[in-house]
């Protein structure tokens, strides 16, 4: 063990000497033949600054040990370097690492910001687009791996940091949301796009739509966000039902709000759904108006 030591000390002032002689072949050289690549790991930093660190990765391609003591080096390496990234990626085929390496150093930055205000500042500004560049980064190197799972993970998480950016100004939190603060953002936000962005990002939480559309539409009688909804997601029957019911026991309901509701019955493409609410909730028009209207003689022969 001492012996190891000595050599390791002896190849620390021969790398040294060789930094400063510019000798960086025969610092490449040394590396591979002692092989203790990451107790060696100070020689990566000469090879990088000198922009050399390409020479190193084609001697040692097939090297296991280069590979896996290289990846801790950028794991380490400030500021990150793109560039040198996408070279190792290519030459080591290390996409899945260089990935989980992008997502973790990400993901370890965004945590940080938990109890940081959302408002407009340029450091915060910055500390978001690097997590957005190393997300999406990640995506990327996993979608070169067909590990799809983890790529669509990270491209949800970097459209949430792209979200957060876009909200700063109105001082609007959608990262670091804990299940109440989660569950309030989607049920009062007026923009579904937004609201389903912020959805898919937090895929361990459970989200009740009809919640969102009663506040949305009923109560605030926001239709586009019933529109974008159709867009995107099915309308069940069990969104018209649950819609009813809370409205029926709402206790502070308003003629707006009774308008609204009326106006949703008309979305219902199942007859005997939207009849049954016309009626439950007394739209003794509505409910007259399909008597009388093409489904009027199923509808006689079902209720």
């Amino acid at each position: 063990m001492e012996g190891i030591s000595s050599v390791l000390r002896l190849c620390r002032d021969c790398t040294q000497v060789l930094g400063k002689a510019e000798e960086h072949r025969l610092m490449i050289r040394l590396i591979m033949g002692v092989g203790r690549c990451s107790e060696m790991m100070y020689t990566f930093e000469y090879l990088h600054k000198a922009k050399k660190l390409e020479h190193l990765i084609k001697i040692g391609s097939k090297d296991g040990k280069l590979k896996i003591a290289l990846l801790d080096y950028l794991k380490r390496c400030k500021p990150p370097d793109p560039e040198t990234y996408n070279m190792v990626s290519f030459k080591f085929r290390m996409h899945r690492e260089i990935g989980e390496m992008l997502e973790k150093d990400a993901m370890k930055s965004l945590k940080a910001l938990a109890d940081r205000a959302m408002e407009t500042n340029i450091e915060l500004q910055n500390c978001l687009q690097e997590i957005l560049q190393g997300l999406t980064e990640a995506a990327q190197n996993y979608a070169k791996e067909n590990c799809l799972r983890h790529a669509e993970y990270c491209t949800c998480q970097a459209r949430l940091v792209a979200l957060q950016l876009h909200l700063l100004s109105t001082n609007t939190r959608v990262i670091n949301l804990d299940s109440n603060e989660f569950h309030k953002f989607i049920t009062k936000h007026g923009k579904f796009h937004e609201a389903l962005l912020v959805a898919s990002a937090y895929s361990d939480q459970h989200v009740k739509w009809s919640n969102a559309l009663y506040y949305n539409v009923i109560q605030q009688g926001n239709f586009v966000f019933l529109d974008d909804f159709k867009r995107s997601l099915r309308l069940e029957e069990s969104h018209f039902t649950d819609m009813s019911s809370r409205y029926k026991h709402d206790q502070e309901k308003t003629p707006e709000m009774r308008e609204n509701m009326k106006r949703l019955v008309g979305y219902c493409r199942d007859l005997k759904t939207a009849y049954d609410m016309a009626t439950e909730l007394n739209f003794q028009d509505i409910a007259m108006d399909m008597l009388k209207g093409d489904g009027g003689s199923y509808l006689r022969d079902i209720i």
